[in-house]
C-alpha cells in the first residue's frame, strides 16, 4: 500500500508559536509558630525550586469541533504536528540499517493562509555511517469543501538540502504554484489527512472506503474493500472524466490481502503488501495513519 504524500515523503508542518508562563509562590507561617523578637536570630528561608512551565497547546478555534467526517476551515484551524518514522533495512546483512525521522509542523490560520515545515533526520549504522538531515518548507493559502476536502495551494516554497534550520524569518523564498488535497477527518482532537470515506453501507470496519487525493504524483483513487476476513485495495486513474482500474505506484496488479487483524489500535494487512498501520475510524471515515496532533 502507497503511504501518501501526506505522511514522511513531503509535506506538512510549521513552526508553532510558544507563549510560557511563569508562576511564583508565597509562603505563610503557621499561627502556632512563636513569635520572633528583636533578639532572636531570623529563621533562614529555603527557595522553593523552580517550576518549569509546560508548553500549553494552541487553543481550539471558537466554534471549533474534535470529532467530525467533514470538517471547515474553523475545525482545522491551529498548529499541528506529525511524526513518521521509516526504518529501511533491506541491506542489513551488508550495510546496516537506514532510518528516517520526518517531523512535520503545520500551522493553519482561521484567515486561510497556512505554513508547512518539514524536518527530515536521517541516521544509519554500519557501512553507511552517514547521517543526512534537511528540511524543507512551504506556504499559501488553503481551502475546505463542503464534503470536508482540504485543498492546500501552496504558493511560495524553500528548501535546505543540507541542514535543518530553526527561523524561517530570513530564508530566501522561492515562487512556486501548486496544489494538493485529500478527504480530511477528525476524531478524539486529532486531525486526518488523506483519509477514507465510507462508500455505501457496511458494518465497523467491514465495507468499501475510498480515498481520492492529488499530490506530487497526480491524481489517484484508492478503494479500500474490508470483507469479514480478507481485504483488497484497488488503484484508479483518471481518464476522460472518469476513473479507471489501474497498478499500483510499483507497476503490480491491485494488493491483494489474505486476511487481517486488528489490535492496539493498528490493523495488520497480509497478502501481497503486508503492512501494518495506525487505525482510526467511524462509521463516516477510516483513516491508516497516526494524525497530526494539536501542539
Amino acid at each position: 500500500m502507497k503511504k501518501s504524500g501526506f505522511y514522511g515523503l513531503t509535506l506538512m508542518a510549521f513552526i508553532a508559536a510558544i507563549t510560557l508562563f511563569a508562576a511564583c509562590s508565597t509562603g505563610s507561617g503557621s499561627s502556632d509558630d512563636p513569635a520572633v523578637t528583636p533578639s532572636d536570630t531570623p529563621e533562614t528561608t529555603t527557595p522553593a525550586t523552580p517550576v518549569t512551565p509546560v508548553t500549553p497547546a494552541t487553543p481550539p478555534a471558537t466554534g471549533q469541533k474534535d470529532d467530525t467526517a467533514t470538517p471547515t476551515l474553523i475545525d482545522i484551524t491551529g498548529t499541528w504536528k506529525h511524526v513518521f518514522l521509516y526504518s529501511n533495512n533491506s541491506a542489513k546483512a551488508s550495510a546496516g540499517t537506514m532510518d528516517e525521522t520526518d517531523t512535520t509542523r503545520l500551522t493553519i490560520n482561521a484567515d486561510g493562509t497556512f505554513l508547512r515545515f518539514v524536518t527530515e533526520e536521517y541516521s544509519s549504522a554500519a557501512k553507511f555511517n552517514v547521517s543526512i538531515d534537511n528540511c524543507f518548507a512551504e506556504k499559501g493559502t488553503v481551502s475546505v469543501a463542503a464534503d470536508g476536502t482540504v485543498t492546500f495551494f501552496v504558493t511560495q516554497t524553500y528548501d535546505n538540502n543540507s541542514a535543518i534550520v530553526t527561523d524561517l524569518s530570513n530564508v530566501t523564498w522561492k515562487t512556486e504554484t501548486r496544489e494538493s488535497y485529500s478527504y480530511a477527518a477528525k476524531k478524539g482532537g486529532k486531525l486526518f489527512l488523506g483519509v477514507f470515506r465510507r462508500q455505501g453501507t457496511g458494518t465497523g470496519i467491514k465495507g468499501t472506503w475510498v480515498s481520492v487525493e492529488n499530490d506530487i504524483g497526480g491524481i489517484e483513487k484508492y478503494e479500500l474493500v474490508i470483507g469479514e476476513n480478507d481485504a483488497v485495495m484497488n488503484y484508479y486513474y483518471p481518464q476522460n472524466d472518469s476513473w479507471v482500474l489501474g497498478d499500483d505506484e510499483n507497476g503490480t496488479e491491485p494488493d491483494t490481502y489474505t486476511s487481517y487483524d486488528i489490535s492496539n489500535g493498528k490493523i495488520h494487512f497480509s497478502g501481497t503488501d503486508p503492512y501494518t498501520y495506525d487505525l482510526t475510524y467511524t462509521d463516516d471515515f477510516l483513516a491508516l495513519d497516526s494524525g497530526f496532533e494539536r501542539i
